[in-house]
């Protein structure tokens, strides 16, 4: 998995940005959301999810970064 490569505790991450963007498959009620945070000092997507736009996908990907003591502002 992408967080695997961060080890939690014996790396800083100052800064991540968290973004979404959306495509379909098929048709554009079929939407799919890609949920990423990047780490933009090392150059590196630190988790990812695919979902609908759910505050449930949202949680997926919070639950991926819950290792690493995340503060939000």
């Amino acid at each position: 998995s992408v967080t695997s490569r961060i080890q939690p505790g014996s790396d800083v991450i100052v800064c991540a940005e968290m973004d979404e963007q959306w495509g379909y498959v098929g048709a554009k009620s079929r939407q799919r959301w890609l949920f990423y945070v990047y780490d933009s000092l090392r150059k590196t997507v630190v988790a990812h999810v695919f979902g609908e736009r759910t505050m449930a996908t949202l949680g997926r990907l919070m639950s991926l970064l819950s290792p690493f003591d995340v503060v939000i502002w």
